[in-house]
C-alpha cells in the first residue's frame, strides 16, 4: 500500500477540523440583554428568571415557541381571513426547553389563572347579553365582554415568562430573562 492511500480500518490519526460556530456551540446563547436560542435548545437548570438553581419544587419543560413577523398583526386588522391565512405561511416555531423555581412558576399560574377568570366573565357577559330584547340594554354587557376579553389576553401575556422578540436565519431572540442568567450564557464568537 502505498503513502497515498488510505486505509479504511486504520484509526484516525489526527482530530477532525472543528467545526464551525453554529455546529460546534451549544443552541443557544447571550446577544446584550436577550437570550438567543435554535430550535431543540435545552438551556442550563436554573430558572431563567431568578438565576436561581431549581431543586425538586422546580419546574422544567419543554415549550413551544412562536414568531410572527409585526407586519401580519396589521394584516389580520385589514383582512382578517388572508391575515390568518399569511399568519400560518409566514410564522416561525420552535421548541426550548427551560426551567423555572416554584415561585416564579406560582405567580406564572396565578396570572393565568387570573386570565382564566376574566376570560369566563367575558363569556359570561356575551351570554347574558343574547337573552335581552332591548337593543341598548345589550350594548352593555357586550362593550363590557369585550373589554374583559382584551384585559384577558393581557394577562395571558403577562403570564408567559419569555416572549419571543425577533427571528433571524434560524435563530429566536428571546426576551424576559434576568440579567444574572444571561451573564453565565456564552458569547457568539464574532458577534451574532
Amino acid at each position: 500500500m502505498s503513502s497515498n492511500e488510505m486505509n479504511p480500518y486504520a484509526a484516525p490519526s489526527a482530530t477532525p477540523p472543528p467545526l464551525p460556530f453554529h455546529l460546534s456551540s451549544p443552541l443557544y446563547f447571550r446577544d446584550g440583554k436577550f437570550l438567543v436560542v435554535r430550535d431543540g435548545a435545552e438551556l442550563p437548570d436554573v430558572c431563567l428568571r431568578t438565576n436561581e438553581p431549581v431543586g425538586g419544587s422546580g419546574w422544567r419543560k419543554r415549550v413551544p415557541i412562536t414568531w410572527t413577523p409585526p407586519w401580519v398583526i396589521i394584516l389580520i386588522l385589514l383582512t382578517h381571513l388572508i391575515g390568518i391565512i399569511v399568519m400560518f405561511l409566514t410564522r416561525k416555531k420552535a421548541k426550548l426547553t427551560y426551567s423555572l423555581n416554584g415561585d416564579t412558576r406560582g405567580k406564572i399560574i396565578r396570572w393565568r389563572f387570573i386570565g382564566l377568570a376574566l376570560l369566563l366573565a367575558c363569556i359570561g357577559l356575551i351570554a347574558t347579553a343574547t337573552g335581552l330584547d332591548d337593543g341598548d340594554a345589550i350594548m352593555v354587557p357586550i362593550s363590557g365582554g369585550l373589554g374583559l376579553l382584551l384585559a384577558s389576553l393581557a394577562t395571558f401575556a403577562i403570564a408567559n415568562p419569555i416572549k419571543v422578540a425577533g427571528y433571524e436565519n434560524g435563530w429566536f431572540k428571546i426576551k424576559g430573562c434576568s440579567p444574572a442568567f444571561l451573564n453565565t450564557l456564552p458569547h457568539p464568537p464574532g458577534g451574532f
